[in-house]
């Protein structure tokens, strides 16, 4: 069993495990549901699973005398759909299969992003995966009481269920998880980068962009608000082009005040990149979003460079 003993923990981790972190920053996915039908399957169907999911981790805390890492300064959520969803499914997934890792579990595959959009169906099934792939990690934890099935529920959102989702992850911090680091934040903003570049290319667009580089000491708070920058112009872009319907539009979320971390910034880059994925699918895009090999010795002024780029190729749309 891993405990959690402070700050810090699991930092050196191994190849294969941070290959999985990794993974966990960016990637949306989508599998078939089995017996019952994918347009049958409602928001409140995944609110359920994703309870069950609560309760199980809230059982490894208490067996494990552990609490999750609850950020005070989470700003109110603006509306969420199954896009942004599936990509916070896919974290909490992810995550899991982390801490299986960590506890001489196997790891579980799971599928790349698809270009396609997204359902309730697409989002129960990465829940489900994550909730029976939770199961084996009870006897790692010497988790012995059973966890009672959710009953039916009605009238869910996909911000009720992205809400939930966020207590999973930060409940599954509180079990050891490895921080986000300045290399991670990198790493997405280079898949911004990619996503973008397929996009420029679909619409016919082409032609070099050449941006400028050598940004030095910039700190969280600087790659974050380049970040909304990119979202915000990308919002500007598909509102003025009638040709890019997106369910809902592109969604802004509320701006973090306080503090900010490498987390918060992939948090933010998250939400960029469910927006782009929708993006993608509008204007006919066909390949996934490719994650990169992990970089080494980045810095916050190396990201704020690439998403400098990332907003250049906003503007060129």
């Amino acid at each position: 069993m891993v405990k959690r003993g402070g700050t810090g923990v699991f930092q050196k981790a191994s190849q294969s495990v941070a290959a999985i972190c990794g993974a966990i920053l960016f990637v949306l996915a989508t599998v078939q549901p089995g017996a019952v039908r994918a347009q049958d399957i409602t928001p409140s169907d995944v609110y359920r699973s994703i309870e069950n999911i609560n309760a199980e981790l809230a059982a490894l805390h208490e067996a494990n005398g552990s609490q999750p890492l609850v950020d005070q300064n989470t700003p109110p959520l603006t509306p969420r759909f199954p896009r942004h969803v599936v990509q916070k499914a896919r974290e909490v997934l992810l995550k899991i299969e982390l801490l299986r890792v960590l506890n001489g579990l196997p790891e579980n595959p799971v599928p790349p992003f698809p270009v396609t959009e997204i359902t309730p169906a697409n989002v129960k099934a990465i829940v489900d995966q994550a909730h029976a792939d939770l199961l084996d990690l009870r006897s790692k934890f010497n988790v012995t009481r059973p966890v009672a099935d959710t009953p039916p529920v009605t009238g869910k959102s996909p911000t009720d269920n992205y809400a939930g989702l966020q207590q999973a992850s930060s409940s599954l911090d509180g079990l050891g998880i490895p921080k986000i680091v300045p290399n991670d934040v990198y790493r997405l903003a280079q898949v911004v980068v990619d996503d973008l570049e397929k996009i420029r290319a679909a619409r016919g667009k082409t032609d070099a962009i050449d941006v400028p580089t050598g940004a030095t000491g910039k700190k969280p708070l600087d790659t974050y608000n380049r970040t909304f920058e990119v979202l915000e112009k990308l919002k500007a872009k598909v509102e003025a082009d009638p040709s890019i319907k997106l369910p809902g539009g592109i969604v802004l979320p509320n701006r973090r005040t306080g503090a900010l971390t490498p987390a918060h910034v992939a948090d933010l880059e998250n939400n960029l990149l469910a927006e782009l994925g929708s993006v993608k699918f509008a204007v006919g895009v066909t390949s996934p979003s490719v994650l990169p090999p992990a970089p080494q010795g980045k810095t916050p002024s190396d990201t704020y460079d690439i998403l400098t780029r990332a907003l250049t190729l906003v503007e060129s749309l």
